[in-house]
């Protein structure tokens, strides 16, 4: 409960932190020293301050980074997990599986869909089957 406290308490101030700065690099920072200044009260797991790219290695899935620039020119880089960590590239073109789409909300990142691991995650678990 006291973890769950000191949570409440990093989203409030990142928040505030936000809007007087107007800047998301700047909340990130923000957010990330104040974990670091917490983490005798909550610690981290160690997944927690990987990228997504990795994560995916750590794990032994195959990935690919893409860049894309929007119309109003802000640069989104989209991960694709093309097979399964136990498949072969020509196993995987023989299978012929569907392309799956995951879409995180507004505050989110990619990194969201594979933080629990590859036995809980959904974007490990897709790229299993």
């Amino acid at each position: 409960m006291r973890a769950l406290g000191i949570l409440s308490c990093i989203c409030i101030i990142s928040m505030i932190n936000a809007t007087y700065n107007d800047s998301l690099t700047d909340l990130v920072s923000f957010a990330w020293k104040l974990l670091d200044t917490t983490s005798d009260f909550v610690p981290l797991h160690p997944d927690s301050r990987r990228t997504v790219p990795q994560l995916l290695a750590r794990y032994g899935y195959p990935f690919e980074s893409h860049d894309v620039t929007t119309e109003d020119g802000y640069i989104l880089t989209l991960h694709r997990i093309p097979f399964g960590r136990y498949e072969r590239l020509q196993e995987r073109y023989r299978r012929n599986k569907p392309a799956v789409l995951l879409k995180h909300c507004l505050t989110c990142s990619s990194k969201e869909f594979m933080l629990l691991g590859p036995d809980r995650s959904l974007a490990y678990l897709l790229a299993d089957q």
